[in-house]
Protein backbone atom coordinates (compact mmCIF):
# COMPACT_ATOMS: atom_id res chain seq x y z
CA UNK A 1 0.00 0.00 0.00
CA UNK A 2 1.49 3.22 -0.59
CA UNK A 3 1.96 5.98 1.78
CA UNK A 4 -0.78 8.15 -0.31
CA UNK A 5 -3.59 5.07 -0.25
CA UNK A 6 -2.46 4.79 3.74
CA UNK A 7 -3.13 8.35 4.07
CA UNK A 8 -6.89 8.29 2.27
CA UNK A 9 -7.60 5.19 4.75
CA UNK A 10 -6.47 7.33 7.97
CA UNK A 11 -8.43 10.27 7.12
CA UNK A 12 -11.62 7.96 6.09
CA UNK A 13 -11.10 6.59 9.77
CA UNK A 14 -10.86 9.52 11.48
CA UNK A 15 -14.01 10.71 9.50
CA UNK A 16 -16.60 7.90 10.29
CA UNK A 17 -14.85 7.93 13.90
CA UNK A 18 -15.91 11.54 14.05
CA UNK A 19 -19.48 10.86 12.38
CA UNK A 20 -20.27 8.15 14.91
CA UNK A 21 -18.97 10.24 17.93
CA UNK A 22 -21.32 13.14 16.77
CA UNK A 23 -23.99 11.02 15.99
CA UNK A 24 -24.05 8.60 19.58
CA UNK A 25 -23.27 12.27 21.63
CA UNK A 26 -26.76 13.18 20.29
CA UNK A 27 -28.50 10.55 20.70
CA UNK A 28 -27.64 10.17 24.28
CA UNK A 29 -26.99 14.04 25.36
CA UNK A 30 -30.81 14.75 25.60
CA UNK A 31 -31.26 11.60 27.85
CA UNK A 32 -27.84 12.58 29.71
CA UNK A 33 -29.40 16.26 29.85
CA UNK A 34 -26.03 17.27 28.68
CA UNK A 35 -27.25 20.42 26.71
CA UNK A 36 -26.09 24.01 27.21
CA UNK A 37 -28.22 27.09 27.18
CA UNK A 38 -25.98 30.49 27.30
CA UNK A 39 -28.01 33.97 27.20
CA UNK A 40 -26.38 37.32 26.94
CA UNK A 41 -27.86 41.16 25.77
CA UNK A 42 -25.45 42.27 24.16
CA UNK A 43 -27.19 45.60 23.17
CA UNK A 44 -28.35 48.34 26.04
CA UNK A 45 -30.55 49.64 24.22
CA UNK A 46 -33.75 49.84 25.34
CA UNK A 47 -36.17 51.08 22.50
CA UNK A 48 -34.64 48.08 19.82
CA UNK A 49 -32.79 45.54 22.22
CA UNK A 50 -30.15 43.45 21.04
CA UNK A 51 -29.86 39.50 22.51
CA UNK A 52 -27.95 36.29 21.59
CA UNK A 53 -27.93 32.79 23.01
CA UNK A 54 -26.89 29.40 22.27
CA UNK A 55 -29.04 26.74 22.80
CA UNK A 56 -28.01 22.34 22.19
CA UNK A 57 -28.77 20.11 19.24
CA UNK A 58 -32.46 19.74 20.93
CA UNK A 59 -33.22 22.58 18.68
CA UNK A 60 -35.17 22.06 15.62
CA UNK A 61 -36.41 25.77 14.89
CA UNK A 62 -36.20 29.18 15.46
CA UNK A 63 -39.24 28.86 17.91
CA UNK A 64 -38.18 24.98 19.78
CA UNK A 65 -34.77 27.29 20.04
CA UNK A 66 -36.54 30.12 21.82
CA UNK A 67 -38.94 28.15 23.93
CA UNK A 68 -36.01 25.57 25.26
CA UNK A 69 -33.91 28.72 25.95
CA UNK A 70 -37.11 30.00 28.05
CA UNK A 71 -36.88 33.41 26.10
CA UNK A 72 -40.73 34.53 24.75
CA UNK A 73 -40.78 34.29 21.18
CA UNK A 74 -42.86 36.99 18.56
CA UNK A 75 -43.42 36.98 15.13
CA UNK A 76 -41.87 40.74 15.24
CA UNK A 77 -38.96 39.84 16.54
CA UNK A 78 -36.00 40.43 14.18
CA UNK A 79 -33.76 37.44 13.67
CA UNK A 80 -30.57 38.74 13.30
CA UNK A 81 -28.39 35.45 12.61
CA UNK A 82 -29.10 31.80 13.65
CA UNK A 83 -25.82 29.51 12.71
CA UNK A 84 -25.71 26.73 12.27
CA UNK A 85 -29.34 26.19 11.48
CA UNK A 86 -31.39 25.27 14.19
CA UNK A 87 -32.53 22.33 11.19
CA UNK A 88 -29.15 21.06 10.91
CA UNK A 89 -29.47 19.62 15.19
CA UNK A 90 -26.03 21.02 15.20
CA UNK A 91 -27.10 23.63 18.09
CA UNK A 92 -26.94 27.01 17.53
CA UNK A 93 -26.43 30.68 18.50
CA UNK A 94 -29.29 32.83 17.90
CA UNK A 95 -29.05 36.76 17.42
CA UNK A 96 -32.26 38.46 17.59
CA UNK A 97 -33.69 42.22 18.14
CA UNK A 98 -36.80 43.18 19.99
CA UNK A 99 -39.03 45.49 18.39
CA UNK A 100 -40.65 48.71 21.02
CA UNK A 101 -44.05 48.04 21.83
CA UNK A 102 -46.63 50.48 22.69
CA UNK A 103 -49.95 49.83 24.69
CA UNK A 104 -53.31 50.94 22.47
CA UNK A 105 -56.53 51.97 24.18
CA UNK A 106 -58.54 51.80 21.39
CA UNK A 107 -62.03 52.41 23.30
CA UNK A 108 -62.48 50.44 26.28
CA UNK A 109 -60.33 47.57 24.62
CA UNK A 110 -56.38 47.82 25.35
CA UNK A 111 -53.93 45.66 23.55
CA UNK A 112 -49.59 45.83 23.64
CA UNK A 113 -48.53 45.85 19.82
CA UNK A 114 -44.72 45.37 18.98
CA UNK A 115 -43.84 47.18 15.76
CA UNK A 116 -40.72 48.48 13.85
CA UNK A 117 -42.71 51.89 12.89
CA UNK A 118 -41.68 55.07 13.75
CA UNK A 119 -44.99 57.24 13.92
CA UNK A 120 -48.44 56.78 15.30
CA UNK A 121 -50.08 56.90 12.68
CA UNK A 122 -48.15 54.13 11.11
CA UNK A 123 -48.48 52.25 14.00
CA UNK A 124 -52.31 52.07 13.43
CA UNK A 125 -52.26 51.61 9.83
CA UNK A 126 -50.00 48.29 10.70
CA UNK A 127 -52.68 47.63 13.08
CA UNK A 128 -55.49 47.90 10.46
CA UNK A 129 -56.93 50.70 13.06
CA UNK A 130 -59.22 53.60 11.37
CA UNK A 131 -60.19 56.87 13.09
CA UNK A 132 -63.86 58.60 12.25
CA UNK A 133 -63.86 61.78 11.03
CA UNK A 134 -65.40 62.59 15.02
CA UNK A 135 -62.51 59.74 16.81
CA UNK A 136 -60.27 61.94 19.33
CA UNK A 137 -56.67 60.27 19.78
CA UNK A 138 -54.22 61.25 22.50
CA UNK A 139 -51.16 61.31 20.15
CA UNK A 140 -50.85 63.07 16.95
CA UNK A 141 -50.58 60.41 14.07
CA UNK A 142 -47.60 62.20 12.65
CA UNK A 143 -45.49 62.20 15.92
CA UNK A 144 -43.05 59.29 17.11
CA UNK A 145 -44.97 57.24 19.44
CA UNK A 146 -42.86 56.65 23.04
CA UNK A 147 -43.28 53.04 24.04
CA UNK A 148 -43.95 53.81 27.43
CA UNK A 149 -46.67 55.91 26.93
CA UNK A 150 -49.79 53.94 25.62
CA UNK A 151 -51.59 55.74 22.14
CA UNK A 152 -55.87 56.08 23.56
CA UNK A 153 -58.21 56.45 21.06
CA UNK A 154 -61.82 57.66 22.14
CA UNK A 155 -64.46 56.81 19.94
CA UNK A 156 -67.00 59.14 19.15
CA UNK A 157 -70.47 58.66 17.72
CA UNK A 158 -72.83 60.99 16.81
CA UNK A 159 -76.30 59.91 16.00
CA UNK A 160 -79.24 62.40 15.64
CA UNK A 161 -82.62 60.93 17.20
CA UNK A 162 -86.50 62.05 16.99
CA UNK A 163 -88.35 61.99 19.63
CA UNK A 164 -92.04 63.55 19.50
CA UNK A 165 -94.50 64.76 21.72
CA UNK A 166 -98.48 65.66 21.18
CA UNK A 167 -99.09 69.13 21.62
CA UNK A 168 -103.10 68.68 22.95
CA UNK A 169 -105.42 70.73 21.54
CA UNK A 170 -107.41 73.27 23.86
CA UNK A 171 -110.69 74.72 23.97
CA UNK A 172 -111.45 78.49 23.26
CA UNK A 173 -114.92 80.07 23.57
CA UNK A 174 -115.92 83.23 21.68
CA UNK A 175 -118.77 85.54 21.65
CA UNK A 176 -120.75 85.48 18.02
CA UNK A 177 -123.99 87.85 16.80
CA UNK A 178 -124.20 85.10 14.62
CA UNK A 179 -125.64 82.49 16.91
CA UNK A 180 -128.29 83.30 18.99
CA UNK A 181 -127.78 83.98 22.61
CA UNK A 182 -128.16 80.78 25.03
CA UNK A 183 -127.46 78.66 22.23
CA UNK A 184 -123.68 77.54 21.30
CA UNK A 185 -122.04 76.47 17.40
CA UNK A 186 -118.39 74.53 17.31
CA UNK A 187 -116.66 76.56 15.06
CA UNK A 188 -113.59 73.81 14.58
CA UNK A 189 -113.12 70.53 15.79
CA UNK A 190 -110.15 69.80 18.03
CA UNK A 191 -107.20 67.83 16.78
CA UNK A 192 -104.04 67.66 18.69
CA UNK A 193 -100.75 68.59 17.11
CA UNK A 194 -97.38 66.59 17.17
CA UNK A 195 -94.27 67.90 17.20
CA UNK A 196 -90.82 66.28 16.43
CA UNK A 197 -87.80 67.00 18.70
CA UNK A 198 -84.22 66.19 16.96
CA UNK A 199 -81.63 65.08 19.39
CA UNK A 200 -77.83 65.53 18.62
CA UNK A 201 -76.54 62.14 20.94
CA UNK A 202 -72.62 61.87 21.40
CA UNK A 203 -71.14 58.74 23.00
CA UNK A 204 -67.79 58.04 23.96
CA UNK A 205 -66.60 54.94 23.91
CA UNK A 206 -70.27 54.19 23.94
CA UNK A 207 -71.23 56.54 26.96
CA UNK A 208 -73.31 59.14 26.40
CA UNK A 209 -71.80 62.44 27.34
CA UNK A 210 -74.12 65.15 25.36
CA UNK A 211 -77.54 65.20 24.73
CA UNK A 212 -78.76 68.40 22.80
CA UNK A 213 -81.81 69.48 20.79
CA UNK A 214 -80.59 71.09 17.64
CA UNK A 215 -84.05 70.90 15.77
CA UNK A 216 -87.74 71.16 16.73
CA UNK A 217 -90.88 70.56 13.98
CA UNK A 218 -94.08 70.69 13.56
CA UNK A 219 -95.08 67.16 12.35
CA UNK A 220 -99.17 68.14 12.62
CA UNK A 221 -100.08 71.38 13.56
CA UNK A 222 -102.45 71.91 16.55
CA UNK A 223 -106.03 72.43 15.99
CA UNK A 224 -107.94 73.91 18.85
CA UNK A 225 -111.46 73.93 19.36
CA UNK A 226 -113.64 77.09 18.71
CA UNK A 227 -117.18 77.07 20.22
CA UNK A 228 -119.07 79.95 19.44
CA UNK A 229 -121.25 81.58 22.36
CA UNK A 230 -124.12 83.16 20.55
CA UNK A 231 -124.99 86.94 21.46
CA UNK A 232 -128.04 87.26 19.01
CA UNK A 233 -130.96 88.00 20.20
CA UNK A 234 -134.51 86.81 18.97
CA UNK A 235 -136.72 89.40 18.60
CA UNK A 236 -140.39 89.43 18.23
CA UNK A 237 -140.71 92.34 15.18
CA UNK A 238 -144.57 92.00 15.20
CA UNK A 239 -144.09 93.76 18.45
CA UNK A 240 -141.23 96.38 17.71
CA UNK A 241 -142.23 99.70 18.67
CA UNK A 242 -140.73 102.83 18.24
CA UNK A 243 -141.80 106.28 19.44
CA UNK A 244 -140.74 108.43 22.74
CA UNK A 245 -140.02 107.88 26.09
CA UNK A 246 -140.17 110.19 29.40
CA UNK A 247 -138.14 109.25 32.96
CA UNK A 248 -140.09 108.48 36.35
CA UNK A 249 -138.83 107.89 39.94
CA UNK A 250 -140.03 105.09 41.42
CA UNK A 251 -139.35 101.04 42.26
CA UNK A 252 -139.89 99.69 38.88
CA UNK A 253 -138.11 100.25 35.90
CA UNK A 254 -139.78 100.03 32.57
CA UNK A 255 -143.56 100.74 32.42
CA UNK A 256 -145.42 99.90 28.86
CA UNK A 257 -149.02 100.35 27.62
CA UNK A 258 -148.92 97.75 25.51
CA UNK A 259 -146.58 94.90 26.70
CA UNK A 260 -147.15 92.81 29.56
CA UNK A 261 -145.42 93.01 32.42
CA UNK A 262 -142.59 90.19 32.86
CA UNK A 263 -142.25 90.60 28.58
CA UNK A 264 -138.05 91.07 28.02
CA UNK A 265 -137.07 94.19 26.05
CA UNK A 266 -134.65 95.61 24.13
CA UNK A 267 -134.69 99.27 24.22
CA UNK A 268 -132.51 101.55 22.00
CA UNK A 269 -131.81 105.16 21.75
CA UNK A 270 -131.73 104.92 18.05
CA UNK A 271 -129.47 108.81 17.69
CA UNK A 272 -126.97 107.27 20.18
CA UNK A 273 -127.13 103.47 20.03
CA UNK A 274 -126.97 103.61 23.95
CA UNK A 275 -128.69 100.20 24.70
CA UNK A 276 -130.68 98.84 27.96
CA UNK A 277 -131.97 95.43 28.15
CA UNK A 278 -134.47 93.99 30.89
CA UNK A 279 -138.21 93.12 31.64
CA UNK A 280 -141.64 95.20 32.33
CA UNK A 281 -142.31 95.55 35.57
CA UNK A 282 -144.69 98.01 35.45
CA UNK A 283 -148.04 99.27 33.60
CA UNK A 284 -148.90 102.98 32.56
CA UNK A 285 -152.03 104.23 31.41
CA UNK A 286 -150.31 106.94 28.72
CA UNK A 287 -150.46 105.58 25.34
CA UNK A 288 -148.80 108.28 23.89
CA UNK A 289 -145.22 107.37 24.85
CA UNK A 290 -143.56 103.83 24.10
CA UNK A 291 -142.54 103.19 27.66
CA UNK A 292 -141.22 105.22 30.81
CA UNK A 293 -138.25 104.32 32.50
CA UNK A 294 -136.84 104.74 35.82
CA UNK A 295 -134.03 107.55 36.21
CA UNK A 296 -131.31 105.45 36.46
CA UNK A 297 -132.01 103.48 33.37
CA UNK A 298 -132.87 106.78 31.69
CA UNK A 299 -129.49 108.09 32.28
CA UNK A 300 -127.90 105.39 30.42
CA UNK A 301 -129.92 106.12 27.31
CA UNK A 302 -129.96 109.85 27.26
CA UNK A 303 -127.38 112.03 25.62
CA UNK A 304 -125.49 115.09 27.18
CA UNK A 305 -127.91 117.34 25.13
CA UNK A 306 -131.33 115.72 25.42
CA UNK A 307 -133.33 117.97 27.67
CA UNK A 308 -136.89 117.97 29.02
CA UNK A 309 -139.09 114.59 29.68
CA UNK A 310 -139.03 113.31 26.29
CA UNK A 311 -136.11 111.45 24.07
CA UNK A 312 -137.07 111.09 20.83
CA UNK A 313 -136.67 107.89 18.68
CA UNK A 314 -136.92 104.83 21.45
CA UNK A 315 -136.88 101.62 19.67
CA UNK A 316 -138.73 98.65 21.88
CA UNK A 317 -138.31 95.47 20.98
CA UNK A 318 -139.60 92.20 22.16
CA UNK A 319 -136.50 89.98 23.20
CA UNK A 320 -137.43 86.53 22.69
CA UNK A 321 -134.40 84.38 24.18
Amino acid sequence: MSHRQKLLTFLSVIILATFFGYRLFHSTGAHADEATVDSTIISADSTHPTQTFTIDSRARSIASAFALAGIEYHPEYHILSAFPQPELGLGTTITFQKPPTVTIRDGKHSVLVRTWQSTVGQVLAEQHINLGNDDKISQSTTANFISDTPIVITRVARTNQSEFEIIPAQTIKKNSDSVYRGETKIAQVAQDGKKEMVHLLIRQDGDLVSDTIIATNIVTPVQDQIILIGTKLKIDSSKTRVGTASFYGGPTKIASHYLPVGTHVLITNTKNGQRYEGIVDDYMENSSRVVDLRTDIWATLATANDSGLIVATIKVEVVLN
